[in-house]
């Protein structure tokens, strides 16, 4: 559920430190049926090399991970806040038109993405039931963000 911070007791300063401190998410939730959780999630991407047994292929790993982790686990790898979600690979054009290999690289990502998150999105619009540590269950409604 969203929440409000404030600096004092006044209430004339808020803070927004925390993603649910925020006016997209108290807006996301105005949009929900009354008392429905939201499940904020993190997509993280960045191209990397993957030199073993690939002859040096490029890829683009898309991490996945729930917005309510602390920052201090999300910095450290070893703790694993992030999955793996998908290994997108980078594709190699015959011709090196520059301008137009970068166009067609980023529309096949984001259709590749599109497909990839066609859950996610069908669990934001229509919600996905799930049980809480006591059993009951919840209709939750999934936020992306990135």
């Amino acid at each position: 559920m969203p929440r409000k911070a404030w600096t004092s007791t006044a209430r004339i300063c808020c803070i927004y430190d925390k993603w649910l401190t925020g006016e997209q998410a108290w807006n996301a939730q105005d949009a929900l049926p009354p008392g429905a959780p939201t499940l904020g999630v993190i997509l993280s991407s960045d191209k990397m090399n993957i030199p073993i047994m690939t002859r040096n292929c490029m890829a683009h790993p898309v991490l996945i991970s729930l917005a309510n982790i602390d920052t201090g686990v999300h910095s450290k790898t070893s703790l694993h806040g992030y999955l793996l979600l998908a290994l997108f690979p980078i594709p190699k054009f015959v011709k090196k038109t520059t301008h137009i290999h970068s166009l067609l690289q980023d529309w096949l990502f984001h259709q590749v993405l599109n497909w990839v998150l066609t859950p996610l999105k069908t669990a934001a619009t229509v919600g996905i039931m799930m049980s809480n540590l006591v059993g009951n269950l919840h209709n939750c409604y999934v936020l992306l963000a990135s």
